[in-house]
């Protein structure tokens, strides 16, 4: 669990971001057939709020990770591939600003993106298990004292 620990708040905004996708394709298909209500607010708006509120909660977890990327970039462990994820990773909150609290097509285009975003961390997650498990396998080679 060692090798991972970086990776927790990934893992945690990941598993929430499960959640804000559920709600949002949830709020999608009660949307289909929802009679407006006569007060009060439609169930699909209800879950459609829910899920914008999950996404910021994930965010706050994805710009730790984002910190995180940079720190790895510098550090030298797959520059390229941690600075492309931290960029994108930081543009998710202007893309929840300005297009993810809109209704319409532009949540849909938050979402897309967001769900990039869960695809990048899980290729970002299988990485570091790869490059874990080459740092264990390079100690274990090694005679101790002679690194």
């Amino acid at each position: 669990m060692k090798s991972l620990s970086s990776k927790i708040p990934a893992m945690i905004a990941m598993l929430i971001a499960i959640f804000s996708l559920g709600l949002l394709i949830t709020a999608f298909i009660v949307s289909i057939n929802e009679v407006e209500p006569e007060s009060g607010v439609s169930k699909s708006f209800a879950f459609w709020v829910y899920a914008v509120l999950t996404s910021i909660l994930s965010l706050i977890f994805y710009s730790v990770d984002a910190v995180i990327s940079v720190i790895k970039a510098f550090l030298r462990i797959h520059p390229i591939f941690n600075i492309v994820l931290a960029l994108i990773l930081v543009g998710a909150i202007p893309m929840m600003l300005f297009v993810g609290a809109n209704l319409g097509i532009n949540i849909y285009i938050y979402f897309s993106y967001y769900l990039t975003i869960f695809v990048l961390e899980i290729v970002s997650i299988i990485k570091h298990i790869k490059l874990s498990r080459i740092d264990k396998n390079s100690d274990v080679e090694q005679p101790l004292g002679r690194q």
